[in-house]
């Protein structure tokens, strides 16, 4: 922050960039800040410290630009910190001696949503189709490991043993 505060007389026709905490000489100019504090300092010494209005509501913005980084960098942080401790939480078993984390229906869900498309991939014929059908699965697989549910290799496999069961099926076809 900076180590001027804004100040202007009542009826806002003057404008003044005072040191920070400081009170001037006393006198019969009656000054009020921004945060509505009010003070009675000499003509002479503030003088020194006026500025336009156009100056002054500069200031004013510049600063509000301040508060407002500062505040959304704290916003920032909090939240940063809360998904740390969210996802700490999908990590922790439910309850002690399981691997099973709260994260584990999330992933089942995922998987059966993911499920159909896997198998069609598989089944499709297309390699590159098949491809993909590998690299969801393997990453389905990753995300229900990290939830506490191993199933070994078995889903990141699916997709392949889909592609050989469709090779097989074509080469025994009579037609």
């Amino acid at each position: 922050m900076t180590e001027r505060e804004l100040w202007r007389t009542a009826d806002r026709a003057r404008w003044f960039l005072l040191p920070a905490q400081s009170e001037g000489p006393p006198g019969n100019l009656g000054l009020r800040s921004v945060d509505g504090r009010e003070a009675r300092v000499h003509q002479a010494w503030a003088r020194q410290y006026e500025v336009s209005e156009a100056e002054g509501r500069a200031f004013a913005k510049a600063e509000l630009g301040e508060t407002l980084d500062e505040l959304r960098g704290g916003i920032d942080g909090l939240l940063a910190r809360l998904r740390e401790r969210i996802e700490e939480a999908k990590r922790t078993p439910v309850a002690e001696g399981s691997a099973v984390t709260p994260d584990a229906i999330p992933a089942l869900f995922e998987l059966v949503k993911a499920l159909p498309g896997l198998i069609g991939n598989g089944l499709s014929g297309d390699a590159e189709r098949t491809e993909r059908a590998k690299t969801a699965a393997a990453a389905l697989e990753e995300r229900l490991k990290a939830a506490g549910i191993d199933v070994g290799d078995r889903l990141a496999a699916f997709p392949g043993r889909l592609e050989r069961l469709r090779s097989e099926v074509g080469r025994k076809d009579p037609s």
